[in-house]
């Protein structure tokens, strides 16, 4: 009896969170110390830059991407298909952001409701934490995100972990651009 009545509680605070997170889904839900500019503003910005500083768009340079933990990948003719094997799944991307600025953007197909987080180490930090990450919500289907790196001392490699979900996942792209006007902070 005391094993169901643990496994109810737990059962409980999961959904308890899937909730929190739900509510959450069409912005930010990490990182409460950083204010995160909205994503339609984020779209606007990298879509007036005209200077790309990383893209991987086809197989060849998807296949750059390394796993860290949980995942396996395959191409596929639409992208780069990871398989998550746990709910922690991450992939280091190649180095392309020491010293720069960019607006990330991620084009990603989910199976389902899912946070994906941008890890991005500084020059004095230089571990992977929460403290220096952004979080965002995928839905169902395809998403296009973007992630702001508006910070002077930025280093590689950047960690993506694209779920929280075992599952399959297909990146379509990743691209990087510098923002052609300096951030209105």
């Amino acid at each position: 009896m005391r094993f169901a009545g643990r496994a109810s509680a737990i059962v409980f605070l999961f959904a308890v969170a899937a909730c929190e997170r739900s509510n959450q889904a069409s912005g930010p839900v990490s990182n409460p110390t950083r204010s995160l500019r909205p994503q339609p503003e984020l779209a606007l910005v990298f879509a007036a830059s005209t200077e790309t500083i990383f893209e991987a768009t086809s197989g060849a340079e998807l296949e750059k991407i390394i796993v860290q933990q949980q995942a396996t990948l395959s191409v596929v003719p639409t992208g780069l298909k990871i398989t998550a094997s746990g709910i922690d799944p991450s992939l280091l991307l190649p180095p392309f952001i020491a010293g720069k600025r960019a607006i990330l953007r991620v084009v990603i197909v989910s199976p389902v409701s899912t946070p994906i987080q941008l890890f991005y180490p500084l020059r004095e930090q230089p571990a992977h934490n929460e403290e220096h990450s952004q979080m965002l919500m995928l839905k169902p289907g395809a998403n296009v995100v973007y992630f702001d790196l508006d910070q002077p001392n930025l280093i590689d490699p950047l960690r993506l972990d694209p779920a929280a979900a075992p599952g399959d996942y297909v990146i379509k792209g990743i691209v990087a651009r510098a923002p052609t006007t300096p951030s209105p902070r």
